[in-house]
């Protein structure tokens, strides 16, 4: 007999788990990996876990997370902007956007940025962001396999938050960026703590791996609680619902019906919600031991020749600032044309592929 998390795997909708701390979430994140690894031959996916905590593993390994420059340069303005929204965010995208395709590696971007930072609070932010994160070894000037991030990419080495949650941002730019250029297919990204990416706009990071489902990606986003304002978008996928606050569950109750004892589940146990059953089904998580203690994953990045980069010849501060009046006049991008930008994208990746993922609807009862 089918169970559900067959069909919940089986369905085409994203999945999103919500819990509070200490109520299951995590594990029934590994428990999830386990099953797609144990059943490969069923599912044909492959996992991808951004892992906030490092709680989590995989068969494929434990990995350092790396970011290219070259599967990220589309990305950096909108994702940088966002990070110092209170550090002139609109200003950081323009001048990000001027640079990145004059440059090739993150070193030059930096370079060049500093160049306008006495006079650019924006490009300012970005440089120290981008420091930090060439500081703890996330950043690199040279191309990366898709193939590496196949396994559990441990967010925990980074102990600064703020650069935590700037690399998970990028990181979904790069696996967004693979699987819409037909490099990465047949996986299950899971995103450990996505409540994090809240104010890097979590719209444009739905919107963004939405488009995925045509690439037969499945996605899992873990929440500690219901976000009010994406509460609508959310709970149009599949959920699987462990305990959550009751003035939570009071204010959001109304929305797809959610169980009456959602506020005193055990922990283990969960509401479960597949869109193709329409109905809520109680089940119990099987104890799944989660990682304990860290491990050393430095030397899981792989050595990769850097390719030649074109000469860039810095222009003196002074000379840049003689030659101001011949400077072409930057046009600032709002939110909403951020926005619009990558809705673009998001369109020219579907209209790519025109069939939709092979295989039938399962109907059958769930335990």
């Amino acid at each position: 007999m089918k169970k559900w998390y067959d069909d919940l795997i089986a369905s085409r909708n994203h999945t999103v788990i919500f819990g509070t701390t200490g109520s299951g979430k995590s594990t029934t994140l590994q428990f999830l990996i386990n099953v797609l690894e144990e059943h490969y031959a069923r599912y044909g996916l492959k996992p991808i876990v951004l892992d906030w905590c490092g709680e989590h593993y995989s068969k494929y390994g434990i990995k350092y997370p790396v970011i290219s420059y070259a599967a990220v340069r589309e990305y950096l303005p909108s994702v940088l902007a966002a990070s110092v929204i209170g550090s002139s965010g609109i200003a950081t995208a323009a001048a990000v956007r001027d640079l990145i395709y004059e440059v090739d590696t993150f070193s030059r971007l930096i370079e060049c940025l500093q160049l306008h930072a006495s006079r650019d609070i924006g490009a300012k932010a970005a440089i120290d962001r981008l420091k930090a994160l060439m500081y703890a070894d996330v950043l690199t000037d040279v191309e990366l396999e898709p193939e590496y991030y196949i396994g559990v990419i441990d967010l925990s080495v980074i102990k600064d938050v703020e650069a935590r949650r700037l690399t998970m941002a990028l990181l979904l730019a790069v696996i967004y960026n693979f699987i819409i250029d037909k490099k990465l297919s047949n996986v299950a990204v899971f995103i450990d703590e996505a409540f994090t990416l809240y104010r890097y706009n979590l719209q444009i990071v739905i919107e963004a791996l939405q488009a995925v489902r045509k690439y037969n990606v499945k996605l899992f986003l873990v929440f500690q609680n219901i976000p009010v304002d994406y509460a609508d978008e959310l709970l149009s996928h599949n959920v699987i619902l462990h305990r959550i606050p009751e003035p939570a569950y009071v204010e959001l109750r109304y929305r797809r019906a959610l169980p009456g004892n959602a506020p005193k589940l055990k922990p283990g146990e969960a509401y479960v919600y597949i869109d193709e059953r329409a109905k809520w089904v109680h089940v119990k998580i099987p104890p799944t031991e989660l990682r304990k203690g860290s491990v050393d994953i430095k030397s899981t990045v792989p050595t990769i020749r850097v390719k030649a980069v074109p000469s860039i010849v810095p222009v003196p501060q002074q000379a840049a600032t003689q030659s101001t009046p011949q400077q072409p006049s930057v046009k600032f991008m709002t939110a909403d044309e951020v926005l619009k930008m990558l809705r673009k994208q998001i369109k020219r990746g579907e209209e790519e592929l025109e069939q939709p993922i092979p295989g039938e609807d399962i109907e059958v009862e769930v335990e």
